[in-house]
């Protein structure tokens, strides 16, 4: 058997809500596209082990396609994305594609942002708001924060040495993607102390005014 690599969708194709294994749509968006008699046949060939797509080939162990269907498969949502792209569209969802943002909308850019630090988009709304609650600032420098293009998620506690807050929404703010890459897994204190260590080995003067 060839060796094939099947990325996993953390996100519903049509809604942008979250979904759970191979699956590329919700429930709630599957039973739009897909007929009673049509999930009455999948789940028929699942239960059989043939594949959804060619029902003639034996699917790949816990798939529901065979290996020549997955890259069929593939390049059909790659094309689906395409169209959408050049329509303007949101690959994730039908709305319009957000200026700054390449392929999604402004709702499908907050929900990845939360999966990929929150391991979950269903904290996408508290993470909108969070940083309207900000004016679209940085926490730490105040410069402007502008989604897709320096607009970034950081955790104020880290979770390299915090673990058990990896999920925990009341540890992230939204700062620069600049100062977050310097900041590193530095904490708070950690950072403040660093920045006033440089300050005084480069710019003591500075010191003295704030003092």
């Amino acid at each position: 058997m060839p060796s094939i690599y099947i990325k996993k969708r953390t996100v519903c194709l049509e809604c942008g809500s979250s979904v759970s294994g191979k699956s590329v749509r919700c429930d709630d968006c599957k039973k739009k596209h897909v007929s009673d008699k049509q999930i009455e046949r999948n789940n028929k060939l699942k239960s059989d082990g043939i594949c959804v797509r060619c029902e003639k080939e034996k699917s790949i162990e816990g798939k529901t396609l065979c290996y020549e269907c997955v890259p069929i498969q593939a390049r059909d949502i790659r094309n689906c994305k395409d169209r959408k792209r050049k329509a303007g569209i949101c690959c994730n969802c039908s709305n319009s594609i957000h200026e700054n943002l390449k392929a999604r909308c402004l709702d499908c850019w907050f929900k990845d942002k939360s999966a990929a630090l929150l391991g979950s988009n269903m904290y996408w709304k508290d993470m909108k708001l969070k940083l309207e609650s900000q004016n679209y600032k940085c926490s730490w420098t105040g410069k402007e924060l502008v989604p897709g293009i320096n607009a970034s998620m950081d955790h104020i506690k880290p979770v390299s040495r915090y673990p058990e807050l990896s999920g925990d929404p009341s540890n992230i703010e939204w700062v620069d993607f600049d100062f977050n890459t310097s900041k590193s897994n530095m904490s708070d204190d950690e950072l403040e102390s660093f920045c006033i260590s440089c300050l005084r080995r480069l710019k003591p003067e500075i010191l003295k005014e704030i003092n």
